[in-house]
């Protein structure tokens, strides 16, 4: 058994988000995304999967810097070993390939999980906040459109997919996820879609998502315009 010692953080991020009555401002998101992500890029390039990234688990500091804790589900990532439990990450913030009963993921999952967490600090409040897996899947496919051949073929020979993919038959409307988000810098938004990519396959790494716009600041952060 290994014993974790963390210094003490004053603050916890979803206790902060609890007493906004709106999102935060876009240059604190920024710098909450970018030191989250530099965190797990670390423990990426040690492959090692943190598996249960939620609001609960990120700790501010006096300073105001992000510390990432709770590593009770981390595991150590390898290729050789494919079969991986599936009872991980909380549910609001659980990659859909996980929903579906994959045993053979990979970093993409935490990736999924940070998507999750700078959509709620956009929009307030947690965009899968749903009662079961079934909801999620539901309300994720609304947002992001149903799995076919050609759009994220991975997801389609997964257990739960086969078994119960016909009441999914959800076709997501263009822009769904836009609408929600409509407010935001285009260079934001365009970081959310590659960290909510629905195919684990396509989904931004967390190397190259330090590198995106949104969090190097090269795009002036122009707002979306309809």
């Amino acid at each position: 058994m290994i014993h974790c010692i963390f210094e003490f953080c004053e603050k916890v991020l979803s206790s902060e988000l609890n007493k906004r009555h709106g999102p935060l401002p876009i240059d604190h998101t920024r710098k909450i995304i970018r030191e989250l992500l530099e965190a797990i890029d670390i423990l990426h390039g040690k492959m090692i999967l943190h598996r249960d990234i939620k609001p609960d688990n990120i700790l501010i500091d006096k300073s105001g810097r992000v510390k990432l804790a709770d590593f009770g589900l981390a595991k150590k990532a390898s290729f050789l070993q494919r079969r991986k439990s599936n009872a991980i990450v909380s549910l609001w913030y659980r990659a859909p390939e996980i929903i579906l009963g994959s045993e053979d993921y990979f970093l993409g999952v935490d990736m999924w999980s940070i998507g999750c967490i700078l959509a709620e600090l956009m929009y307030k409040r947690p965009i899968f906040m749903c009662r079961n897996e079934s909801e999620v899947l539901t309300r994720i496919f609304c947002l992001l459109g149903t799995p076919t051949p050609t759009h994220s073929p991975s997801l389609l020979k997964l257990k739960k997919w086969q078994a119960e993919g016909p009441k999914f038959g959800v076709v997501a409307a263009p822009g769904n996820l836009r609408k929600m988000f409509n407010e935001v810098p285009d260079d934001a938004f365009d970081l959310l879609q590659k960290l909510l990519c629905l195919d684990p396959n396509q989904r931004i790494l967390a190397k190259q998502a330090l590198k995106h716009p949104f969090l190097t600041g090269r795009n002036g952060g122009r707002a979306h315009s309809q």
